[in-house]
């Protein structure tokens, strides 16, 4: 099978899905196009800033209040080369950087177009109706399947890429607790909560209150994962974009759970998931979600048993064999063979 896979634009954790699913689709020997829309954005973005729009002849479509629409432009350039190479499919991580016009005049000049949804079921007041668009959907929460009201929408679970995460991974530096991630509100009201006396805490990320990142490659992060004592793995709440009336209480884990437990690192995570019981059984470390005293209380009893820490980190590592980007391109590709 040939297939285009189209990068979801931005650096953040979406780049991570598309990096996993390249992983993936070459251990299942798919013979892959790239799409970085990343470099193509960036491409235009620097053009403009050059100042090279002045006088040039675009049509209507491709500018954005008089002036040069990036995203309208590099998604047109992702779309000839898919009209060049004639993949069987092409799928788009995230699509909000793609426009799904351009995937539906994809549709019509006879090439299939996938989309992964990676932010459900946060932004369902947009990822159904871009879903639309394609002629298949795969959405990381379970509970958000049938909002999609698409025929073929299907649940693809976040995964790990087995070329980043692994136990055999020199650690970083060494903490008694690491979080990474955005401080969305709920995040950091119960960080701030937390008495961290005696404990100490790294937490890098997106700080949403200044805007400014703090980030980390996936490769950094999961150094990190071996360099702490406690992953912590406090789930999201926030829709960032509101929910449009169709917003489903999340069951599914983030991509977090599965990468701290393929870095062998111990993972104590919020109790408000229920898939991470289903994946992690017995093994699962939890606090009550939201509630600030239950999460100190956890960590101070795991930081002072080390054997029985160590123990469940081996436990949730060997829980989540089968959850890698090469199994997952094994579910995908079965859906669209």
């Amino acid at each position: 099978m040939r297939v285009m896979v189209v990068h979801p634009g931005a650096n953040f954790s979406t780049s991570d899905v598309y990096d996993g699913l390249i992983v993936g689709l070459r251990a299942q020997g798919v013979n892959l196009i790239e799409g970085r829309l990343d470099t193509i954005l960036d491409w235009y973005a620097s053009l403009i800033q050059g100042g090279v729009e002045q006088g040039v002849l675009v049509a209507d479509t491709f500018l954005l209040d008089g002036r040069l629409n990036r995203s309208a432009l590099a998604s047109a350039h992702i779309t000839r080369a898919a009209v060049m190479h004639r993949p069987d499919w092409m799928i788009v991580v995230s699509g909000h950087n793609y426009n799904a016009y351009d995937a539906q005049a994809l549709r019509r000049a006879g090439i299939r177009v996938a989309l992964i949804c990676t932010e459900s079921p946060y932004w369902m007041d947009v990822e159904p109706h871009m879903a639309s668009f394609y002629d298949v959907v795969f959405t990381n929460e379970r509970t958000a399947v049938a909002s999609f009201r698409h025929e073929r929408a299907h649940y693809l679970p976040h995964a790990y890429n087995p070329a980043v995460h692994s136990p055999e991974l020199p650690p970083a530096q060494a903490s008694d607790v690491f979080f990474c991630g955005s401080l969305f509100d709920e995040r950091r009201a119960l960080f701030d909560a937390v008495d961290w006396t005696g404990i100490g805490f790294l937490k890098r990320g997106y700080h949403l209150d200044t805007g400014i990142p703090d980030l980390l490659p996936n490769m950094e992060v999961a150094r990190h994962y071996r360099g702490t004592k406690i992953a912590l793995n406090h789930h999201r709440t926030t829709t960032m974009h509101g929910s449009g009336g169709h917003i489903t209480r999340a069951e599914s884990m983030g991509p977090r759970a599965y990468e701290i437990a393929a870095c062998g690192a111990f993972q104590l995570m919020d109790d408000s998931r229920q898939e991470a019981r289903d994946v992690f059984g017995n093994s699962l470390a939890t606090y009550r979600a939201g509630d600030a005293d239950d999460l100190a209380r956890q960590m101070r009893y795991y930081l002072a048993h080390d054997a029985e820490r160590i123990e469940l980190a081996a436990q949730q590592h060997d829980r989540v064999q089968g959850h890698s980007w090469v199994e997952r391109a094994a579910q995908i590709l079965e859906v669209l063979m």
